[in-house]
């Protein structure tokens, strides 16, 4: 029988890198190796791995919001806007 491999150490994350890297990831961009961890680690993970999923939601929304080149919200936009956050995170 083959022998398990282990996984490297330094493959393994916490939560709170594992968040970290996921908005690093939304606002720019990662290394590959920090790809591999933070795939490996939401494999793992289900919190963080729904937490990426609406963090993405939130950000695509801020960005959609944005878009006219204005930086002021209507309160009808607002209300809107935390309308779709309340539902996506009930």
């Amino acid at each position: 029988m083959e022998e398990e491999q282990e996984i490297p150490k330094s493959v393994i994350i916490d939560c709170s890198t594992a968040a970290l890297l996921n908005t690093i990831k939304e606002a720019g961009d990662i290394t590959f190796y920090q790809r591999i961890q933070l795939a490996y680690h939401n494999m793992g993970c289900s919190l963080c791995k729904l937490w990426a999923k609406h963090s993405a939601k939130v950000t695509k929304m801020m960005k959609n919001a944005f878009a006219d080149g204005e930086h002021k919200m209507s309160e009808e936009k607002k209300e809107k806007m935390e309308k779709k956050m309340d539902d996506l995170f009930i």
